[in-house]
């Protein structure tokens, strides 16, 4: 999988996450389809938890990015970063 870094800003973050179909588009097609289907995984298990936590999902600060969050700070906390964990690309609409 690939993580990304914008020091200017201070955050980690999967690259791709925030193309609508996942897919990292200028980068090597085989990996961009690998990279493309950890993303699909990461957002089916946001769906799993969404359908078991129905509305009280929304009690949940960041609820539609939990699964995103949950690998990047994993990565980050393993690399010993000192970086923040930038999730929060698509809302509930899908905007």
């Amino acid at each position: 999988m690939q993580w990304s870094t914008r020091s200017g800003h201070g955050t980690g973050h999967i690259f791709g996450i925030e193309f609508k179909d996942g897919y990292t588009k200028g980068r090597n097609p085989a990996l961009a389809v690998k990279q493309q289907a950890f993303i699909e995984f990461l957002r089916g298990e946001n769906a799993k938890d969404d359908e078991v936590l129905c509305w009280t999902r929304k009690l949940f600060t960041v609820h539609e990015y939990a699964a995103e969050g949950k690998a990047t700070a994993a990565y980050l906390a393993v690399r010993e970063s000192k970086l923040h964990i930038g999730v929060g690309y698509r809302n509930d609409a899908g905007e």
